[in-house]
């Protein structure tokens, strides 16, 4: 990562490691050095949402959104922030125009599926599921081929083949009374 100066650095190692009074106090530091940079801005907007301070979290992520209208990063961390406290509507809003401005952002396509997903909508939310596995290369079919290998390995067995295993593995399948049972 690279830092804006070095109350920055000390704001974002105090963020890490749960130092959240400490990371304010210091991003407050960095924000005097350069009193609008959206970065700055938005780090401070997290800190905030780690403190619990909505307005204040929101008040910075909807700045650095003003400040850098066309860099999606500005809404994909508003929308995380505003999931956060519960405005799931407005998350979703700000997850859909980071994609229109950057269509290939992944973590933007499965986070909004997510939400989507979250309000009740299984059949939507596959869409992004399945563009997100499309992008990084995946076989968004992978669930139901495992699905089928698995019945295809235990149809292969033959009915001793089956007990034996089993036998073998008492526990397995067993109520604790078959198992005592079975070692009587």
């Amino acid at each position: 990562m690279t830092y804006l100066n070095i109350e920055h650095e000390k704001a974002i190692v105090s963020l890490k490691s749960g130092q959240l009074e400490l990371a304010l106090e210091q991003i407050q530091a960095a924000l005097q050095i350069d009193k609008s940079h959206p970065v700055l801005l938005a780090e401070r907007g997290t800190i905030y949402m780690h403190l619990k301070r909505k307005d204040d979290a929101l008040e910075d992520m909807n700045l650095a959104v003003y400040l850098q209208p066309e860099n999606p990063y500005r809404y994909s961390s508003r929308a995380y922030v505003r999931d956060f406290f519960g405005d799931t509507p407005g998350a979703i809003e700000d997850y859909e125009k980071c994609l229109e401005l950057d269509p290939e952002d992944i973590i933007a396509m499965n986070n909004l599926g997510l939400l989507i997903e979250k309000q009740g909508n299984r059949k939507k939310a596959e869409k992004y599921f399945k563009a997100t596995d499309e992008m990084l290369g995946r076989n968004p079919d992978w669930q139901n081929r495992i699905a089928t290998q698995d019945e295809d390995q235990v149809s292969g067995k033959t009915q001793s083949q089956v007990e034996t295993a089993k036998m073998n593995a008492p526990n397995v399948g067993q109520t604790n009374d078959e198992s005592e049972m079975r070692s009587q």
